[in-house]
């Protein structure tokens, strides 16, 4: 059983080291590569833009609206 333990803890690790590689090599090519950079503050404006209307508009609290 301790060994299965160990397994599965470093099966873990490994999986996390691995991810956390392939994560920063993502962000460094889509940082590197223009038309991703490009695509990404367009996506960036959006989200922002979005955020500012959903947070701008009165609570809808127990299906009844504000103001």
């Amino acid at each position: 059983m301790f060994i299965a333990k160990k397994i599965i803890a470093l099966n873990a690790i490994i999986g996390g080291a691995v991810l956390a590689t392939v994560g920063t090599a993502a962000v460094a090519y889509a940082l590197t590569n223009p038309t991703c950079r490009d695509k990404l503050r367009d996506c960036k404006d959006k989200l922002r833009h979005c955020k500012g209307k959903m947070c701008s508009r009165s609570p809808d609290t127990n299906g009844t609206q504000a103001g």
